[in-house]
């Protein structure tokens, strides 16, 4: 099982990454869950479950999904940096360690394909560490952490923010890392 932020693709450098570490193995062992809205590519694995922000944002405010195709900024994008500073990553994490957004199936999918390890495309998102590490206690399973950043080792405020998020990037920190060190 794989969990990252983005699915194996050719359109993103994380998403051709993870793919690329895949290519060769059977199909049927492989599922990934991701976040980032993309189209998986389906040479490498067949097993995908999404959810993204705007799901989970909807899921914890117990509002329905609806597929209209209306841009919700209520989370920060990811791939992008307009609205993405401490505060809002913080926002981000409580919503999606609310597990609410599960009510989508997560769990059930996880059981039907049963892995028998997780790796994890480790992102500047807690909450995947988290989900990671409570999925594979569950499960009895080993973790492996592919990492490719290093805002891990960053003790400014990479985010650029001012004002009160720029005062919330210690507690940002902490959170982020004892999620990793919980892994580790």
């Amino acid at each position: 099982l794989v969990i990252g932020n983005e699915c194996f693709s050719n359109s993103n450098s994380n998403g051709r990454t993870l793919k690329n570490f895949f290519i060769g193995w059977p199909k049927e062992n492989l599922a990934q869950f991701y976040i980032h809205d993309c189209v998986p590519d389906k040479s490498v694995c067949d097993n995908y479950f999404q959810v993204s922000d705007k799901q989970a944002l909807n899921a914890f405010l117990g509002r329905k999904n609806s597929d209209d195709g209306a841009k919700d900024t209520s989370l920060p994008n990811a791939r992008t940096t307009q609205g993405r500073n401490a505060f809002t990553m913080l926002v981000r994490t409580v919503i999606w360690n609310s597990n609410r957004w599960k009510k989508y199936g997560f769990d059930k999918w996880v059981d039907s394909f049963s892995p028998d390890l997780i790796v994890v495309q480790v992102g500047d998102s807690p909450f995947t560490l988290r989900l990671s590490r409570k999925t594979a206690k569950k499960r009895r399973i080993p973790i492996v952490l592919y990492n490719s950043e290093n805002f891990y080792f960053k003790k400014y405020d990479y985010f650029r923010a001012t004002g009160f998020p720029h005062l919330l990037y210690p507690l940002f920190r902490k959170v982020y890392r004892s999620e990793l060190k919980a892994i580790i």
